[in-house]
């Protein structure tokens, strides 16, 4: 944190409130996606649409989403975080309002299109986090933010399932716009590097340097890949559940949303032991760590499937490749941030668009084969490891 003046007790009860503030981004990236999704049959039948249309509301926002953070990125190395965190919060909080407001379900897509443009400024998460610690905090903050994303995740089913039942399919759309009205409002306290002086080329021809610059790196390239892999092990597992665990789902939602929960803690605590254990490793250390466990989980349940098949096994293993990707993520992403100090706002939503993009066409790949889906996870997760080795290999070249 580049500011000299304050003193050590400023200093860190800047880079709190920092952390606070990050979380806090991390914790309204849930609702969009998450908790919305128990509330699929309500808003369906609100607007009297087949219950796998409203799906389609989560594509109208993947695609806004997906297409706002590519410019993010770019645009806040030109003109700072917060002006474009703040704007991408405004959109997100008045878009999520008219998303209640609407009777049409056209309109409807139309407004989370317009909420997922407003959230792909979440993207500059990682890089304030380069921007606003030092060498030997940001691996720190990075397993904090991914043990956070996991623990909110997991924990979404359940709050989704009591807004649903409080305050209807509206309910989770009021309480994310209030949150990023609070969010917005606490980041005007939050110290945020600015841009010294200005671009000496147009926003477009920064645009395309910046990232022509950044993907022709492979370290960089390889390195998110690697975290867009592990994360896709999560991904897939979170998309094939409802499937895996029917019966449990069928039998009381209640006690699906429970697993999950279980499952959640599994991220808070492989932070804790990614913090102890790796204090002071290298980061390449940590990332092969992940692997291995990663690549260890695939197998166990691949052949746990195969010669003795149970519903606790199975979670057993995600939680121990959950151990695992919470140990590379935040590693490999460090590892590729600190390449591009100058350029942390494009190299961030390069990498978040390989993760998505990446997490979201395995996990599309593996809920629409025909084979067991148990098999199919325990294989993909097997697949990821296996690539993910190589790609370090590249990396450390």
């Amino acid at each position: 944190m580049d500011n000299p003046n304050h003193t050590p007790l400023t200093y860190s009860l800047q880079k709190s409130a920092s952390v606070a503030f990050l979380i806090s981004i991390v914790l309204l990236s849930a609702f969009p996606l998450d908790v919305i999704l128990p509330s699929f049959p309500s808003i369906a039948n609100s607007f009297n649409v087949a219950p796998e249309n409203a799906i389609t509301t989560i594509t109208a926002f993947a695609l806004g989403f997906s297409l706002s953070q590519i410019f993010a990125g770019p645009f806040s190395d030109i003109y700072g975080r917060k002006i474009v965190l703040i704007i991408g919060l405004a959109i997100s909080s008045v878009s999520s309002i008219a998303c209640t407001l609407t009777e049409d379900f056209h309109l409807l897509l139309f407004s989370r299109f317009i909420q997922g443009i407003g959230c792909g400024s979440f993207v500059l998460a990682q890089a304030i986090v380069q921007d606003t610690f030092s060498d030997s905090e940001r691996l720190k903050i990075r397993t904090l933010l991914v043990t956070a994303s996991g623990v909110f995740i997991s924990l979404s089913p359940l709050a989704g399932i009591f807004i649903q039942e409080h305050l209807d399919w509206k309910g989770s759309f009021y309480i994310f716009s209030w949150l990023a009205i609070l969010v917005s409002a606490c980041s005007a306290f939050i110290y945020m590097k600015t841009v010294p002086g200005k671009t000496p080329c147009s926003p477009l021809k920064h645009f395309t340097e910046a990232y022509i610059k950044i993907f022709s790196n492979t370290k960089f390239t390889s390195s998110w890949l690697i975290s867009a892999l592990a994360f896709s092990c999560h991904f897939s597992f979170v998309a094939l559940s409802p499937i895996i665990f029917n019966e449990v789902l069928t039998e009381n939602p209640i006690n699906f949303g429970f697993i999950l929960l279980f499952y959640g803690f599994s991220y808070l605590v492989a932070g804790i032991l990614a913090t102890r254990i790796f204090k002071r490793s290298s980061l390449e250390k940590q990332i092969t760590c992940g692997i291995t466990l990663i690549l260890l989980s695939g197998i166990t349940m691949a052949i746990s499937h195969t010669v003795f098949p149970a519903l606790s096994i199975t979670l057993i293993c995600m939680i121990t490749c959950t151990i695992g990707t919470t140990f590379v993520r935040p590693a490999a992403a460090s590892r590729a941030m600190d390449i591009f100090h100058d350029l942390s706002g494009t190299a961030s939503a390069a990498g978040s668009t390989l993760m998505f993009i990446t997490a979201g066409l395995i996990s599309f790949l593996v809920s629409q084969t025909n084979f067991d889906k148990e098999f199919a996870l325990s294989t993909a997760i097997i697949l990821a490891a296996i690539i993910s080795t190589l790609l370090n290999i590249k990396a450390k070249e």
